[in-house]
């Protein structure tokens, strides 16, 4: 990550949303967080007060901006490889977007995540997008798995965060 003596961590960046959960799940709240990693972002997820069933949760990037209780609705539609622009940046390791892969349909679907009697937490690479192009989108949580196919089949939202911009100001 970094290349020369005299870099500093404030030379770097990384992408959060804080994760709040609605009326069905008020005290589900956590962090995703979007890592610039090789040509792709490394995401990580941490949700507690999640439903205490032990099964997935389906786990998407929307286009929408706002997360307004209690459907969050205004977090709009799943985010498509039309909903953003293509970038090459290779001073910040983001140097090619393999935007052409549709698994499992939409730029922004992610791996299900699981409850464990309450608690989750995810690690996963894609080279769907790169951090810059989902910031001001939403991480939506639903109420169900995701089945991986054309219908929408993951449940109601049940949790929300803007993703921003995060400076890493420290310096080595």
């Amino acid at each position: 990550m970094f290349n020369k003596a005299s870099d500093t961590l404030s030379d770097y960046y990384y992408f959060q949303a804080d994760i709040k959960g609605n009326s069905s799940v008020p005290d589900m709240s956590g962090t995703a967080r979007f890592y610039p990693w090789l040509d792709g972002t490394m995401v990580e997820i941490e949700l507690t007060g999640m439903p205490t069933r032990n099964e997935p949760f389906a786990v998407h990037i929307h286009a929408g901006a706002v997360c307004e209780p209690e459907a969050f609705t205004s977090a709009g539609m799943h985010l498509k490889n039309t909903d953003v622009e293509l970038e090459v940046s290779p001073e910040r390791h983001e140097t090619n977007i393999k935007n052409t892969q549709n698994h499992p349909g939409h730029m922004g679907d992610l791996p299900s995540i699981f409850s464990n009697n309450g608690y989750a937490y995810m690690a996963t690479y894609t080279d769907r997008f790169i951090p810059r192009q989902v910031e001001g989108r939403t991480v939506i949580v639903h109420s169900s798995p995701d089945t991986f196919t054309s219908t929408d089949t993951f449940g109601s939202r049940i949790a929300c965060g803007v993703i921003r911009r995060m400076e890493i100001s420290k310096s080595l």
